[in-house]
C-alpha cells in the first residue's frame, strides 16, 4: 500500500471510527498509526494473523462504504482545495488593492483570517 492509500485510510478512519467495532478501530490504529505488522498485532491481541488480516478488510471495507455513502472526506477535501484557492487569490488581489484603498486592504485582511481559521478547522 503506497503512502496516498495509507493516508487516506487515516483519514477515514479519522472520521468514521466511531462506526466500527472496538476491535476493528484498533486493529486499523495498530496498522496504520502504530505502524505494526500483522503478526505483531496477532501476538499483541491473541488471535490469529488470518483473523488480523480478516478484521482489516472488513474495516476498510466499511469505511470505504461509508464514504461513498456519506462523502464527508471528499467534502472536507474539496472545502479546503477551495478555500485554499480563494486565499490565494485574496493574497495576490491584497498587493494590488493596497496603492488604492486601505479600507478594503483591512477588509481583505479579515476575510483572510477567516479563512486561515476555516482551513485550520478542516
Amino acid at each position: 500500500m503506497d503512502l496516498d492509500e495509507r493516508i487516506y485510510v487515516t483519514l477515514l478512519l479519522d472520521t468514521y471510527g466511531g462506526l466500527l467495532t472496538e476491535r476493528q478501530r484498533t486493529v486499523l490504529h495498530l496498522i496504520y498509526e502504530e505502524d505494526l505488522s500483522l503478526s505483531e498485532i496477532a501476538e499483541l491481541t491473541g488471535v490469529s494473523r488470518a483473523a488480523v488480516l480478516d478484521t482489516k478488510a472488513r474495516a476498510e471495507k466499511l469505511l470505504l462504504w461509508y464514504e461513498d455513502a456519506l462523502k464527508v472526506v471528499q467534502s472536507a477535501s474539496r472545502r479546503r482545495e477551495a478555500l485554499e484557492e480563494l486565499n490565494e487569490r485574496l493574497e495576490k488581489s491584497m498587493s494590488r488593492l493596497g496603492r488604492d484603498d486601505p479600507d478594503l486592504v483591512s477588509a481583505a485582511r479579515m476575510v483572510k483570517d477567516l479563512l486561515a481559521g476555516e482551513l485550520d478547522g478542516l
